[in-house]
C-alpha cells in the first residue's frame, strides 16, 4: 500500500535531513512514516542520502583529516618513527588512527607508482640523502623500488644505487607531470 505525503511533511523530511542532519531512520521515527518513504521523497527532491559518519553525535565530513594527518601537516620536518607504537607515543594518536593513516598513504603511493612514467623522458634532477645528484635522463636501465616504512625510493641503475626521499620524489614527479 502506498500513500502520498503532503507538502508540509515533505518539507519537514528535507528540513530534518539537510538542517538537522538526521538519518532516514530518525526522520521516519520522528514523522511516523516508513524509511522507504523518507528515501523516496529525499531522492525526488535531490537531497543526498549518503551515510555520514558520526563520532559522539558529532558529524565527521568525508574530507576529514585524521588526527595523525593533522599532526603531520603541523610538523612537516619531523620524520615518523619506524614502529606503530613509537608513532603513537610521538604523536599522541591511537593505534587505529596510525594504522589507518599508514594504510591510506600506502594505498595512495601504490597508485602513484603504478602510473609512474618512464624516468628517461622526464627532465629531473634528484638529490639523494648523501647530497649527490642524479639526472634521470642519464640513467641506463633502472629499477625503482619504494619503502613505505623508511619513506624512501631506491633507484638502481647498473652499479649505482640512489636512495631518495619518498615525498620529494613524489613531489618532483607530480610537478613535472603537471607542466608536461
Amino acid at each position: 500500500m502506498t500513500f502520498k505525503l503532503n507538502a508540509d511533511q515533505v518539507r519537514r523530511i528535507i528540513y530534518l535531513r539537510v538542517k538537522k542532519r538526521l538519518s532516514a531512520d530518525e526522520i521516519a521515527k520522528t514523522l511516523g512514516v516508513s524509511r522507504s518513504s523518507v528515501y523516496t521523497y529525499l531522492h525526488r527532491n535531490g537531497v543526498s542520502t549518503a551515510r555520514v559518519a558520526r563520532i559522539g553525535g558529532r558529524e565527521i565530513p568525508h574530507h576529514h583529516y585524521s588526527k595523525l594527518a593533522k599532526w603531520m601537516k603541523a610538523h612537516p620536518a619531523t620524520e615518523l618513527p619506524k614502529t606503530v607504537k613509537e608513532i603513537m607515543s610521538a604523536t599522541g594518536c591511537t593505534k587505529a588512527q596510525v594504522t589507518t593513516y599508514l594504510y591510506r598513504r600506502r594505498k595512495k603511493l601504490r597508485a602513484f607508482f603504478a602510473d609512474l612514467p618512464d624516468l628517461h623522458k622526464l627532465p629531473l634532477r634528484l638529490r639523494n640523502k648523501k647530497k649527490q645528484f642524479i639526472y634521470t635522463k642519464d640513467l641506463g636501465a633502472y629499477i625503482v623500488s619504494a619503502s613505505f616504512r623508511t619513506s624512501t625510493v631506491t633507484i638502481r641503475s647498473g652499479e649505482h644505487e640512489f636512495v631518495v626521499d619518498l615525498d620529494r620524489f613524489v613531489k618532483a614527479i607530480s610537478e613535472v607531470k603537471k607542466h608536461a
